[in-house]
């Protein structure tokens, strides 16, 4: 089942593609909120696959993926 989708994406600065991110002057909280979503549940395990020269990829709300290592 699939719940109901993340509050930050009924954002008027929420961009899907290419990949989700949100545009300068979203709000500090859908800023942080997108960075959580993407960076828990199985999400690192994706990260990591498709980044294999990171030690810790981490998702950043304008969509670009960093090294946190």
């Amino acid at each position: 089942m699939i719940g109901p989708a993340p509050e930050f994406t009924g954002s008027k600065f929420f961009v899907v593609d290419p990949e989700w991110h949100l545009k300068e002057g979203a709000s500090d909280k859908d800023k942080k909120d997108l960075e959580e979503f993407m960076n828990g549940g199985d999400y690192p395990k994706l990260w990591k696959h498709k980044y294999p020269e990171m030690k810790r990829p981490y998702y950043t709300w304008s969509g670009k993926v960093v090294d946190k290592a």
